[in-house]
């Protein structure tokens, strides 16, 4: 089918919904004896979601003027595991970073 092949995105609009960004999956036509007389189609769509990107370049630290204000990576303290009851009573571990929030 042209419209599956040719990959591009379309709207599909019902009487409850519309739906943007949508692919064809899968056309199947079903035929029995009650319903020989008319067309019944299944249509299964895929919604693609489109987002932009944009590269970005950083700035060299090792000529930086101030490379420990621009210093990017940041030491996150020590992690501890604790234990933490969920609301359905099961325990389970969780990362503690060892520092506190203001």
């Amino acid at each position: 089918m042209k419209l599956q092949a040719s990959r591009q995105v379309f709207d599909v609009v019902t009487g409850k919904r519309s739906y943007k960004n949508m692919l064809l999956e899968r056309l199947t036509v079903t035929t029995e004896r009650d319903t020989e007389n008319i067309l019944e189609v299944v249509a299964r769509f895929k919604q693609v979601i489109i987002v932009q990107t944009q590269a970005v370049k950083l700035p060299n630290l090792s000529t930086s003027a101030l490379p420990k204000q621009a210093n990017f990576v940041q030491r996150a303290g020590t992690k501890t595991l604790q234990d933490v009851q969920d609301a359905s009573g099961t325990i389970n571990r969780i990362a503690n970073a060892g520092v506190s929030l203001p």
